[in-house]
Parts: C-alpha cells; sequence; structure tokens
C-alpha cells in the first residue's frame, strides 16, 4: 500500500458545547503526554501491518487540538513523519478553537510542517455563542483571525453554524461581512445546527427551555450559502466551500471513499481494498494503556472491526459522492465494482437509473456526458433534499 490518509483524534476539550456529540472528554489538566505516546505507537502498529509508504494527508482533530502544548503538537506531527514521512506536497491540518490559540503554537504548526489550520469560530455574536456554551467571545474569535493575519503562511479554514439559538437573520448575516475583510481565509464550512437527542441542547429544545426551528435554521443557511458564492468562494460538497483550488484534500478522502488510518481513542478507519473497518473505543485510560509502550495484549480490547459487504460498499460509493457538487461517474463505478451504476436495484427493486431518471425531471439532479462516460450530481436545488434523495436508493 502506497499513500493514506491519516486521521489523528485529540479527544479533549476545555468544555464540551451543548450541541456537540462527538467523543471528547473536558480536560483542565493538560493533555496527558501518554496519549502523544500512544497515537504515535498506534500509528506505527497500522503503518507497519498494512505496509504504508507515506501519509497523503494528515488530519488532527477533536475536541480542541490546540489545547496540545507547542512541544506536544511539535512531537506529535513531527513523531508521526518519523513513522512514515509525509508525501510530497501533502495537506496537514490542525483544528483550533479561538481561545486556546496563541502566536506559539502557530509557531509550533509552521516548525513541524503544519499547513492548514481549520478553526473553529460557529459565529461572530455573543448570544448564540454563550446559548451553545461556547467559551469563546466574538472579539477573541475577530483578535485570533487578526492573529492568523499577521502570523500565519498557511491555509486557513474556518467553521460557521446556521440556526443558533438567538441567531437573527440580521447577525447571521452581518458576521460574513466581517469574515470577508480576513484575506487569509480560503476555505469555510457551514453547517446546518442540528438536534441531537442524547446531547444538553437536545434537552433544553425537548423540554421547552430554548426555542428552536429547523426551517429558520435551513432558510439561514441557504441565505449564508448565496453570500459565499456571491463572495468567490464556490461550494463543491454540502457543506464546505473554498476559494478556486482550495478544497479540503483530507475530507475528499472519505467523499472519494479512499482508505485512511484513524488513531486515537474513538477513532475510525476504512481499508477499502481489504472491506475493513475499525472503530476505536472510547475509554482513553485503556487507550493509553494499550498502545503508549506498544501493543499490551489483544487488539480487541480496544477497537472493533466490521467486516464491509460490497453492497456497503457501493452505497457508500453513492451516500458520499452525491455530498460532492460533482457527484459520481458511471465510468468510475463500473472500473471500481464491475457494474452497471444505473442497473443497480434499491431494496424495492427499483432501478437506481429510474430514480435517477425522476430526479433529472424535477429538475433536482444534473447529467452530463455520454454514456458510458456520464456523471450524475445533485443541482445546487437538489443538495438540499439529499437525505430524501439517499433514502430512495437504498
Amino acid at each position: 500500500m502506497n499513500s493514506v490518509s491519516l486521521y489523528a483524534h485529540i479527544p479533549f476539550c476545555a468544555q464540551k458545547c451543548f450541541y456537540c456529540d462527538f467523543f471528547s472528554v473536558p480536560e483542565k489538566c493538560g493533555i496527558p503526554e501518554e496519549y502523544v505516546d500512544s497515537l504515535l505507537s498506534e500509528a506505527s502498529y497500522y503503518a507497519d501491518w498494512l505496509h504504508i509508504d507515506s501519509w497523503r494527508t494528515l488530519y488532527v482533530g477533536g475536541g480542541t487540538p490546540s489545547l496540545l502544548s507547542t512541544e506536544q503538537l511539535m512531537r506529535l506531527v513531527r513523531g508521526l513523519g518519523e513513522v512514515r514521512p509525509f508525501a510530497r506536497g501533502s495537506e496537514i491540518t490542525v483544528e483550533m478553537n479561538p481561545e486556546s490559540v496563541s502566536s506559539e503554537l502557530l509557531g509550533a504548526c509552521e516548525a513541524s510542517g503544519v499547513n492548514r489550520i481549520s478553526l473553529g469560530i460557529q459565529a461572530f455574536d455573543d448570544k448564540p455563542l454563550s446559548a451553545v456554551h461556547r467559551i469563546c467571545s466574538a472579539a477573541k474569535c475577530m483578535e485570533v483571525l487578526s492573529l492568523f493575519e499577521k502570523n500565519w503562511r498557511g491555509r486557513l479554514s474556518v467553521d460557521f453554524i446556521a440556526g443558533l439559538p438567538g441567531q437573527t437573520y440580521s447577525s447571521f448575516k452581518n458576521q460574513f461581512d466581517k469574515i470577508f475583510s480576513y484575506k487569509k481565509i480560503d476555505h469555510i464550512s457551514l453547517y446546518t445546527l442540528t438536534i441531537e437527542e442524547n446531547t444538553p441542547l437536545g434537552k433544553l429544545v425537548s423540554d421547552g427551555k430554548i426555542a428552536f426551528s429547523q426551517d429558520k435554521a435551513d432558510n439561514m443557511w441557504i441565505l449564508g450559502r448565496n453570500i459565499l458564492e456571491k463572495n468567490g468562494f464556490f461550494q463543491y460538497e454540502v457543506s464546505n466551500f473554498a476559494r478556486p483550488g482550495f478544497e479540503s484534500r483530507h475530507n475528499k478522502t472519505y467523499w472519494h471513499l479512499e482508505d485512511y488510518v484513524g488513531i486515537g481513542a474513538g477513532a475510525s478507519g476504512t481499508i477499502y481494498e481489504k472491506s475493513l473497518r475499525w472503530n476505536n473505543l472510547r475509554g482513553i485510560k485503556s487507550y493509553c494503556e494499550f498502545w503508549k509502550n506498544g501493543m499490551a495484549g489483544d487488539i480487541s480490547s480496544v477497537r472493533e472491526t466490521e467486516n464491509l459487504s460490497a453492497e456497503t460498499i457501493e452505497f457508500e460509493f453513492l451516500m458520499m459522492g452525491f455530498r460532492l457538487l460533482e457527484g459520481i461517474s458511471e465510468q468510475t463505478f463500473f472500473r471500481r465494482f464491475g457494474k452497471n451504476l444505473l442497473e443497480l436495484e434499491n431494496s424495492d427493486g427499483t432501478k437506481i437509473g429510474l430514480i435517477f431518471d425522476k430526479w433529472r425531471k424535477n429538475r433536482l439532479l444534473r447529467v452530463q456526458g455520454n454514456s458510458p462516460e456520464r456523471t450524475f450530481s445533485l443541482n445546487k436545488r437538489g443538495i438540499l433534499f439529499l437525505n430524501r434523495f439517499l433514502e430512495e436508493l437504498i
């Protein structure tokens, strides 16, 4: 196996946001050194087992990876580069939250080879930030963006959420005027707030203590999309916008159904060549005990594995591919699976080609090119109904 993407999970945060359904734990005393040791040990195991030559991309996500000390961040990134070299021109991303960004941390990123930062802003408005238990203020967000303007020479992506409690159309719209004044930003992720049942926000909404309108959140997102596209950011995926040439290469690994290794407590990885997916268990203590000095016992004690069926991989190809505005290619599907895409049948026995034709007639799906080299993609209106479309394909 040649070059593979790598995801490293840092499951620590200063404070859990009310909407967050990802695995992370509050940590007030700093990230344990043994956790970094364990990440390096696990990466080495997969590099050897899978005969990996290099890392094509690296994404350090969380949690809040910017809680790593400068020394830990450099030791992690450089250490992963020693396990296997980074491929030429590789994209190396670290997620950060504004409250834990410093000029020293940015210096450590640059010194260790990090060339892309993903910054979680979410809103330029204190009311919605406070409502979802975000630590950072709007003023701090702008202060940190100014720090990036002065001290960062790499790429910069920022995240926003549409539909936060207390957010108005006016405040949501005005925050983009502020963001466009920061010229280092080349990528923006814009999400619609999702209410997850097992989160504090989910409970507050279900108890009627916080009002939430899905329609309002969706309309706010559409407003944001229109503003972004008018200002030079094109939508290339459901929730992601970029200036031309600055799409997230790491995330395209997932959307193109390419192999990736996931390390860290709660992380997952998938090697489609082996039809294998693993999900690491969420126990941080047991994870460190197993990995920090090499493997200590049976690996099944810290991860679960799944053998993927051909049908599962085929559906994932459709599910992930249609997230992209470029859509999917029938030639690529045939080359990968040896099957005619349009002849596939869903669980009701309906051919995929008939479903495509219905959505095309409803002006929601775009067909480009001629058989057997056609591409199929949801258009800007159709992508709003992605979940409904995928349900028809199942």
